[in-house]
């Protein structure tokens, strides 16, 4: 049997943990199933449901997966053991498909909704991290959270600001708060930690 981390049929594939976090996914779990040739369509033996928390990462849900998956691999063992399972069957047809992400797709389309920023910021973090030009160097972004919802003008959308020693982002239709970031050649921070040494100007737009 394998051990998938995503409550299938939904998110087949390699990132099922990514997608459930760009998705805006309220839980995600863990499943057991039975090898086949067809990835991850075995038939199933045991899921456990797991929540996700506002403005969790990937890397925060893999960390949680991976505490629990020895529990669940334990237990699917007892039950193959002792004879004592019922197994689900996976219709070709049920669910949905959760396919690599990579670096190519990672930059940050800021005229989107808020919500779908946040998403797909804590959603590739922390790997391969979705990125910005931030005065013509990339920056990462690892972790950010809706700070408020509001009527943005068209041509503020992607501008940032620094106020009240915070990193904030105009979306859409609101503002999202940059919380952990890394600016290229340099190392990986918390914002309140990159403003202590930041000296540039207090407000710009990313690209």
């Amino acid at each position: 049997f394998n051990i998938h981390t995503s409550l299938l049929p939904k998110y087949r594939g390699a990132a099922p943990i990514n997608w459930a976090i760009i998705n805006g996914d309220k839980y995600s779990g863990l499943t057991t199933f039975i090898l086949k040739e067809a990835v991850d369509m075995g038939d199933i033996l045991l899921q456990k449901k797991i929540e996700i928390l506002d403005n969790f990462t990937a890397g925060d849900l893999y960390d949680i997966m991976m505490q629990k998956a020895p529990e669940i691999a334990v237990e699917t063992c007892e039950m193959l053991l002792n004879g004592k399972y019922t197994l689900k069957y996976q219709k070709e047809d049920e669910g949905s498909n959760a396919p690599k992400i990579f670096r190519e797709t990672a930059k940050i389309e800021w005229r989107q909704e808020v919500n779908k920023v946040v998403n797909f910021i804590n959603g590739y973090s922390p790997v391969p991290c979705a990125y910005t030009y931030f005065d013509n160097s990339i920056m990462k972004i690892y972790r950010t959270k809706i700070e408020k919802e509001c009527e943005i003008n068209s041509e503020e959308v992607g501008e940032f600001f620094i106020e009240n020693n915070c990193f904030y982002v105009k979306c859409t239709n609101g503002i999202l708060k940059v919380i952990e970031l890394q600016l290229e050649g340099k190392k990986r921070m918390l914002v309140k930690d990159f403003l202590c040494g930041y000296r540039g100007k207090s407000n710009g737009y990313f690209i």
